[in-house]
Order: C-alpha cells, then structure tokens, then sequence
C-alpha cells in the first residue's frame, strides 16, 4: 500500500505590537487597491517626497511562484497616503541618482519616459528602446538584441539638456557582436566608454564622440573591472581544448590598462569570473580556480572542487563545495581549508563577521523556508537566529529579521518580525503579497516602518507598520 503523510499547518503566529506611524497606530494603509491588484518585485520607488507604486491584477502563479501580472497601474503618494494620483498604466518605475527628483519609466514597448509624479503632465517620451539604460555624463547607452538573443550591440543617446533631462536620437556603436555567454562577456558598457568584441577584435569606443581604438587582437570574451582599469581577455582554443560554445576554453591574458603592464596569465574559460572589491580576480582555469592579486597579479590556486563565495575581513577565502555548500575557509597565503560548517543553505548578508545562512536549497522559491543560522569563525557553537524564513528575509538595522512565512499558492503569505533571542517570529500582517527582498520596502521617513501590499478583499493596497 502506498500512502501519503500531509504535515500539519503551522501554529498561527502571535501578533507582534505595533507602534505609532503616520501619526496612528498602525498598521496604516497608504493606498487603497482593487481587489486581486497587487503589488510586485521591483515595484515601490522614492522620488523627492512623494511614493510611487506599481500594482496589477494578478493572472497566474508562475512555476517560481511568483504573481505575473497583466495591466499595471502606476501610482504616486505622499509620505502617509496623501494625495494619491494615477501617474500611468502599463509601465515600470525607478529613479536615477544622476537626476534628483526626475522619475523614469519603461513602457512595454521598451521605450523610456519621464513621468510626472503629481500625476497631472501625460508620460514624456525621452528616447525609444532604451528602457533601463546605463546613465552617463554624455547620455544614455543601452544595450540592443538584433535579435534572436545572440547577437547584441549598444545604441548612444546624446544628453541635450541635462535640467528637462532631453536625449538626442539614437546612434548605432557598432554593428551586432557575437555573444558568446552573456552579453557581458562580448559587450561591456563603462561609465564613459563601450568595450566589445568585433571579429576578433577587442575594441574600444569612447564617448561622446565614439572614437574606435583597438586594444587586442585575437579575442573570444573578455571581462573589465567596474572602473575599468583590469582588463582580461580570452583568446582561441586549441585543438584537444575542453569546453563548449557557450564556455571556450583559451589562453587568458591580463592588462592594466593605467600601468600598461599586460601579459599570459593561464588558460581556462573566461567566461566564468568575477572581480572582489578592486584587488582580486577569480578565474575558471581549466580543472580548477585562480585567485589573481591586482595589481601584482600575484596567482593563488584554489583547491580543486571549491568554488570561491567570498572574501572574509581577515585576507581569507569563504569557499563551498557547491550552490549551498558546505563551506569552507580557504587562506591563499599558506594553501589551508578548513571546514566551517557542513550545513547547506543560501548565504544572508555579508560574511565580513560570520557567515549567515538560510538553511534551505529547494531553489529561490517564495515558499521554500528554513533556519536563519549564524556560523562564528571564531569558533563558537552556531546559533539559530530564526526558526523560519524565507529567501525574501533580510536583518533590520535593530538587528531583528523581517521575513515572510507561510506563503501559498496564491502568493500570499504573513509578513513577519524574528527576535533572534527567541528565534520565534511575530505576525505584521497576513494576505502579504510576496516579494523577492523585502531590503528595498523600508519606508523613507517613519523610521523602523516596512511598506508592504495586502490582496485581501476590502483591505487590498499598500500599508505601512512600525514593529516595536
């Protein structure tokens, strides 16, 4: 006989207490919405004093478990809710550093708009197929599939006037690239420059005046720093070389292109690698990892079957022997490993002091949930500082985690606030629609206060509460 055991629902939680916020005790709503209008991942966005939300009805559950919505509706509020205004439909929102106080948007047609937040003035087109571009002193660059998703190159916007803010019309740089694993590693946009690989070519093109130089000759894929100083280039296999279309395998080179120093380095796939602050690079050679120092290019080898996570306040390496671990201590100078801890999970914020992790590798799903486990390097005993939590969790400035718990299949869930030391959670509020982080989601001014979306009938919207 074959038999199924369903575990039981979870004790409902306790209600954490609330304190004052927007002058009331909360929680407070902020905007009312329709019923199944719900709030998403990447929907909240400050400008100056106002709020500005994105919401649509929900038409599915995707296989992550995740709402996908169908129309949206843009709207804009005041710290409190105060004047609330329809600013547009059908568009994404955020905000640039660059341009205080201007809010953009992305229509569905990829075209980027300024929006009025007052919700008066209509969307103003400001350049078409450019949404989410990369924002310099000269314009706008952003990247272009020519179609079929491998074969990219960047159109250049010239800033005519940086108070409306208003861009010229668009300036092909080069004509499609190749991609061979991510449009990263074929064509990279910097702060003042475009960077790509054209037949072989590694070639830059600066602004304003997209001036070609070629910096080498030979060229699969290559990787920048995010300032632009290291530079690593890969060049064409060998016959016998491992490796695929998607990861070549081929000699490696380096340049500092303030020094000029340049020269081989090794051989793997370049397409694998990543940069840790300014001083190191980490490199998939062909059966192992490279640590390479900057700018010495001093080479330390990781062991083989660790894959580098981190590097930890002291010098040393956070290492695992896969996705969730089991991690490990990895000190380049001296080549030792030692085993921190045989637990599997995701690592929660930075691993400077200890390494947290969400004992869960069910995959970034809203209703896997696990442990928030704390693993001193000192080595103390690890301490559980949640029972519960899901991939949304993050820790509060108090030191207290703000988490969802209990999520179902309509992606809604208890919004909940974790005491580390009872490691139990509190309710907020239920029928919380759930988001990928819940980091971006503090409110502004009322300090301590989180900003959520509710789907639950009469009380839909968005609302705000202060956990004591």
């Amino acid at each position: 006989m074959i038999g199924c055991v369903q575990e039981p629902a979870p004790e409902p939680l306790e209600q954490a207490p609330l304190a004052e916020v927007c002058g009331e005790v909360g929680p407070v709503r902020l905007l009312a919405l329709e019923p199944n209008e719900r709030m998403g991942y990447g929907s909240f966005t400050v400008v100056g004093d106002r709020l500005l939300f994105v919401a649509g009805t929900v038409e599915q559950i995707n296989p992550l478990g995740l709402p996908v919505r169908g129309k949206t509706t843009a709207y804009a509020v005041g710290p409190c809710g105060e004047d609330p205004v329809v600013v547009a439909s059908d568009v994404s929102v955020f905000s640039e550093p660059s341009f205080p106080g201007v809010v953009f948007g992305c229509t569905a047609a990829q075209d980027l708009v300024r929006l009025d937040p007052s919700g008066v003035a209509s969307p103003r087109l400001l350049a078409r197929g450019a949404c989410h571009p990369s924002f310099t002193e000269y314009g706008l660059l952003s990247y272009v599939d020519a179609g079929g998703g491998w074969d990219h190159t960047v159109d250049y916007y010239p800033l005519l006037d940086a108070e409306r803010p208003t861009f010229g019309a668009p300036i092909r740089v080069a004509e499609p690239v190749k991609i061979i694993n991510s449009v990263g590693n074929s064509v990279r946009i910097l702060r003042d420059e475009v960077l790509m690989v054209e037949d072989g070519e590694l070639a830059r093109y600066g602004l304003p005046d997209l001036e070609r130089t070629v910096l080498a000759n030979d060229v699969v894929v290559f990787a920048v720093s995010e300032d632009g100083r290291y530079l690593f280039y890969q060049g064409p296999g060998h016959e016998g070389d491992e490796g695929d279309q998607y990861n070549p395998i081929g000699p490696i080179y380096a340049s500092d292109r303030e020094s000029g120093v340049s020269g081989p380095i090794g051989t793997g796939a370049l397409t694998l690698a990543d940069f840790f602050a300014d001083d190191f690079i980490s490199l998939n050679m062909v059966d192992h990892q490279r640590l390479v120092s900057l700018p010495e290019y001093e080479f330390f080898e990781v062991p083989a079957g660790h894959d580098v996570q981190a590097r930890l306040a002291d010098g040393r390496w956070l290492t695992s022997l896969g996705d969730c671990g089991p991690y490990y201590r990895f000190d380049a100078e001296d080549g030792s490993v030692a085993l921190l801890t045989e637990h599997e999970g995701r690592i929660r914020g930075s691993v400077d002091e200890h390494l947290d992790l969400m004992l869960s590798c069910g995959g970034y799903r809203p209703r896997e949930m696990g442990a928030w486990v704390r693993h001193y390097y000192d080595g103390r005993a690890p301490q559980t500082l949640a029972e519960r939590v899901n991939l949304s969790a993050v820790m509060r400035d108090d030191g207290r985690i703000l988490t969802m718990v209990d999520v179902d299949e309509d992606a809604l869930g208890v919004l909940a606030v974790v005491d580390p030391a009872t490691a139990e959670g509190l309710r907020i509020d239920d029928e919380v629609s759930v988001v990928l982080d819940l980091e971006p989601w503090s409110h502004p001014t009322e300090e301590g206060a989180v900003i959520y979306g509710v789907d639950d009938g009469e009380r839909s919207g968005v609302w705000v509460a202060r956990p004591e």
